[in-house]
């Protein structure tokens, strides 16, 4: 015998108070001896016996209430087979993962495995269907009440999180039977070796794996080979094509569509599990936002079959720098992009005339830290025009800290920085080892060692922020987000001179320069899964997405998501551009296991069927258990009447 509330037999000692009661009682009557009661001891033989009788078993049924009644709430269990006992107690937890791979099969073979999987359990036991999409329970009720026609299963958009089975599991546990199946296709990224099967409770879990797809491929995704791009400029993009049916694919198509227009299409054969690279060149006449999509052929699941993005070709980047005197090294480096067509116009100004002017560019230079003063950081952090504003910080040859920074950064003055000086032949280098960012290592992975010199910077120590360490440490480039300010503040440590650095000579500081002042990528996405507030969008935009459906974009739900795949338009300030929306990378380049493969991964705790027909044979041989609390609680009903009942009638005969 088992029990599920064992803190309850704690109380067992409690068994013991009738008697003590009863003892107690016995020893505290005395033997008095006087004349006019001598007629009792006549009687004394007669009446003990029976007098003690009853006592003894008023004792015993005492002591039986109150043990039965700590019994009934340990509820005691037994074990037996549950296809001899169908009418024990049941909850059915059935677990559907309704992300975009399993679209295929929700409508019928989800609904058959349902079917077959709950047929051995009684009529009353109770059933809970829930999708792992966003954790909705779509079903609770008994299965005879059970109308699986009536049940929509809605495919969700969002990579499904098997995290979710944990919390399932914690908010299903107070069953004496709780059977949890896992409908699922076998994804990789979805971790079931993590399910957390608790100890002593009556928790069965099995995977009911339901891979059926022999016909699927899916754009994983997509890169080009430039950074910034000008009209009528040849640029590569390059497509991932992932196979994650069954069956090879063969004469399949893939195209290439830009502003509606085809301008590219590659026959495609690729065998099953495998994945291939699909190369595109073309160019783009014009300047401006191309709304672009590479689009598959039809097969099982059709979300997957069409990538978005858009590419940017800016006409006019417009850069407002803040300094005491033109600079000559960041004039050149500006102009190096307008070789061929005027795309960036800088102003200059003086730190006055920039306060007193309207914000209307998103990129600021500041050169000098004199130049930063509590009435710029206010001035700044007070705009609400414009979206994802650029500064970029450069001090002075002559400034000695960062503690002007603390205008922008809270905080920021009380961290330590001096100005290193570097004599004769000593210097620093800057190393690709010591980039923490993807694009800027890869301008600088093959450089040879000792080509970037650093002489002469004001020091401060690495952190989360920093984007490029130095040999020593210390900090070449930081980057901050301040929260809720839509603002991206990038803080070199050398100045635009060649007594701080000779990078300003090099060619590789153009790109770098480049990377610091475009807003928008040139092939831009954005991933389901991710919150809207990633986009940095400022308060009171509007956006409508591909259905037609307005949402307006405030502070209370950036933190919402899309739920639409396409190109969102997005309005602010009059002026339209566009959001393109894919399925997040997880689902578009998840491993989809074999059984075989699920097999070896999962704990020994979890039964893995491929059918549900094994599924029911393994219910029905299964090991149950079965609570008695009912019984106790009936026997203690029955002995308060039966002592109820001796006590009256002692008392009425007495």
């Amino acid at each position: 015998m088992n029990f599920i509330s064992s803190i309850y037999l704690w109380l067992l000692p409690l068994i013991s108070v009738p008697l003590l009661i009863y003892l107690f009682n016995k020893n505290k009557l005395l033997n008095i001896d006087f004349s006019s009661l001598f007629f009792l001891h006549k009687i004394k033989n007669e009446s003990i016996k029976k007098i003690n009788i009853i006592n003894i078993i008023l004792l015993i049924i005492r002591t039986l209430i109150i043990l039965f009644f700590i019994l009934m709430m340990s509820r005691p269990t037994y074990n037996s087979l549950y296809q001899n006992n169908k009418n024990a107690e049941a909850l059915v937890l059935i677990a559907i993962d309704n992300s975009v791979s399993m679209s295929s099969a929700l409508d019928e073979k989800v609904k058959d495995i349902v079917k077959n999987t709950i047929e051995p359990f009684g009529e009353n036991s109770k059933i809970k269907l829930i999708t792992l999409g966003k954790n909705e329970t779509i079903y609770n009720g008994k299965k005879k009440d059970l109308n699986l026609n009536s049940i929509k299963i809605k495919t969700t958009l969002r990579s499904v999180d098997f995290e979710l089975i944990n919390k399932i599991i914690k908010d299903n546990t107070d069953n004496l039977n709780t059977f949890l199946f896992i409908v699922s296709d076998g994804q990789e990224h979805l971790p079931i070796s993590n399910i957390n099967i608790p100890e002593e409770k009556n928790l069965y879990v099995s995977y009911l794996y339901t891979d059926n797809k022999t016909n699927n491929l899916s754009v994983a995704s997509i890169k080009t080979d430039k950074k910034i791009l000008l009209p009528s400029d040849k640029f590569k993009l390059f497509v991932s094509i992932q196979n994650n049916g069954k069956n090879d694919i063969e004469n399949n198509f893939i195209n290439l569509i830009i502003n509606d227009t085809k301008v590219g299409k590659h026959q495609l054969n690729l065998a099953a599990k495998k994945s291939t690279t699909i190369e595109f060149e073309t160019s783009i006449p014009s300047y401006g936002q191309h709304l672009c999509k590479v689009e598959l052929s039809e097969d099982q699941i059709s979300y997957d079959n069409d990538y978005y993005f858009t590419i940017n070709i800016k006409n006019i980047i417009d850069i407002d720098i803040i300094s005491n005197d033109r600079n000559i090294y960041l004039d050149n480096i500006l102009n190096s992009f307008n070789l061929s067509s005027d795309i960036i116009k800088t102003q200059y100004h003086t730190l006055n005339s920039y306060i007193n002017k309207k914000i209307d560019t998103n990129i600021l230079f500041i050169i000098g830290l004199d130049n930063i003063t509590k009435e710029l950081s206010d001035k700044i952090y007070a705009n609400k025009q414009n979206d994802n504003f650029k500064i970029i910080i450069i001090p002075d040859i002559n400034d000695l800290n960062f503690n002007k920074i603390g205008y922008f950064i809270e905080d920021f003055n009380t961290v330590k920085s001096n100005r290193i000086i570097y004599q004769d032949d000593d210097y620093l280098e800057m190393k690709p080892e010591y980039i923490k960012d993807d694009f800027i290592y890869s301008l600088y992975k093959n450089y040879p060692s000792r080509n970037i010199k650093i002489f002469n910077y004001i020091a401060i120590k690495s952190n989360n922020n920093t984007i490029i360490s130095l040999e020593d440490n210390n900090a070449l480039l930081n980057r901050f987000l301040p929260e809720n300010k839509n603002i991206e503040l990038n803080i070199l440590s050398i100045s635009l001179n060649l007594n701080s650095s000779n990078w300003i000579l090099k060619g590789s500081i153009i790109p770098f320069m480049q990377y610091l002042i475009i807003n928008e990528n040139l092939l831009d996405y954005h991933e389901i899964d991710k919150p809207i507030s990633e986009i940095k969008l400022v308060g009171n935009s509007q956006l409508i997405s591909p259905k037609e459906n307005t949402i307006n974009i405030s502070s209370s739900n950036t933190k919402s998501f899309f739920n639409e795949l396409g190109f969102y338009k997005k309005t602010i300030q009059n002026k339209e551009s566009y959001i393109a929306v894919n399925l997040g990378n997880q689902e578009l380049t998840a491993k989809h296991l074999s059984y075989n493969e699920l097999e070896n991964i999962l704990d020994s705790k979890i039964n893995l069927f491929k059918t549900a027909n094994e599924a029911s044979n393994y219910i029905n041989n299964r090991i149950i258990g079965n609570e008695l609390w009912r019984v106790f609680l009936y026997l203690v009903l029955v002995l308060i009447f039966l002592e109820m009942f001796i006590v009256n009638i002692y008392i009425k005969n007495d």
